[in-house]
């Protein structure tokens, strides 16, 4: 199907309708512009005419969008293929370091690209590996599992895996990882997150209120899936309790003085109470995929430019987002990959050995997806 433009949200969970003004937007333009338009009625003759003319509009935007939108178109690509020794693993993360190299976290372990196929990197430990987040500055891989917390320095003469004291992590099982630009490492785990910077590890009492008590945050006992951070906005994506999003971080006393759930009054409507994944692209447009769609915010007002994709996508459950070297939007979900290019959406289902879309990432003219039964490759 084709869209001209991001579709405004303004309903619940139920109901997906365009709102005008629109907001126009392109993946290949340095700028991002909302035109808005505004009648002022001459008479009562003029306010009949108008008002005629706009549901003879919207009727027949309507009918082409129901006509057109029945399948995605698909994507062509150039060839694929299931890799080998992988193809009935359960992949969960994927990650490059510095060099280029791949690594793969499944239930089975971790594994590293070599020449001609992967090998299992051994942890000390057989507990299913549930994240991955590579830090460039120290050249160091930060694996998560379903037990406890490993840092790998890389490209030492013989890497062996730090196991990182339970002591220090708000739970031992790690959901999420991320590293941001500044080498703080963010650890999301079954029961709230984690911080680390440097030596310094905090686990709890990431909110300063408005009479300086240094208290918990309203999510800490939720799981988090995804984390995100965009010019000091952190986004948070819980399981149970929406999407956070915290701001005015403090060094002086390690903790953020905003905090609000994405949810109306003071943000965006939330689309699902469970979110999988938090994405920011190369434009700072932020993506939060759920249990019901894919959302999408551009700038800092949580309660302005928001749109909501659902009947666009092969499914509506986003486990995973990832951005294309030439812009488009690749959306993983539990039937396939629908892909955005900034005007329509577009289907890529039917060569996977499994359609349960775990990650994407992308390198060079190749893709990699994780699905639930193995790791797939792709050439454009």
């Amino acid at each position: 199907m084709k869209r001209t433009s991001l579709q405004k949200n303004t309903n619940t969970d139920e109901q997906n309708t365009c709102e005008f003004p629109v907001c126009r937007t392109g993946r290949h333009s340095d700028k991002i512009l909302f035109d808005e338009q505004y009648f002022n009625p001459i008479d009562n003759q003029t306010v009949k005419s108008f008002v005629w003319m706009k549901n003879l509009f919207l009727f027949t935007t309507l009918f082409l969008v129901v006509f057109y939108s029945c399948k995605p178109d698909d994507v062509i690509i150039s060839s694929s293929k299931i890799v080998d020794n992988l193809d009935n693993y359960a992949i969960s993360a994927l990650a490059f370091d510095q060099s280029q190299t791949l690594w793969i976290a499944c239930d089975t372990g971790l594994f590293k690209a070599i020449n001609n196929g992967y090998e299992l990197f051994d942890l000390g430990v057989s507990d299913p590996v549930t994240a991955l987040a590579y830090e460039n500055s120290a050249n160091t891989m930060w694996v998560g599992t379903t037990a406890g917390l490993y840092q790998l320095k890389l490209g030492e003469a013989d890497t062996t895996a730090i196991a990182i004291s339970t002591d220090l992590v708000s739970n031992s099982s790690i959901l999420s990882a991320y590293a941001d630009e500044n080498s703080t490492r963010w650890f999301g785990t079954e029961y709230g997150f984690t911080r680390s910077s440097g030596d310094t590890w905090q686990k709890d009492n990431f909110k300063q209120n408005a009479t300086g008590a240094i208290t918990s945050l309203p999510f800490h006992d939720f799981g988090i899936n995804s984390i995100g951070i965009w010019d000091g906005d952190y986004f948070f994506a819980t399981a149970g309790n929406k999407l956070w999003r915290t701001f005015e971080w403090k060094e002086s006393v390690d903790a953020f003085t905003g905090a609000t759930q994405w949810d109306s009054p003071y943000n965006g409507t939330a689309i699902s109470d469970t979110m999988y994944v938090v994405f920011i692209d190369s434009q700072g447009v932020q993506w939060f995929g759920g249990k019901k769609g894919v959302q999408i915010h551009v700038g800092h007002d949580p309660k302005t430019n928001n749109y909501m994709f659902r009947e666009e996508l092969v499914n509506p459950n986003v486990r995973c987002i990832a951005e294309a070297p030439n812009g488009e939007i690749w959306c993983g979900t539990e039937d396939g990959i629908s892909i955005y290019d900034g005007e329509s959406w577009s289907a890529l289902t039917t060569t996977f050995p499994n359609n349960f879309i775990t990650s994407i990432s992308f390198d060079g003219n190749k893709v990699w997806v994780g699905t639930k039964k193995g790791l797939f490759e792709i050439d454009f």
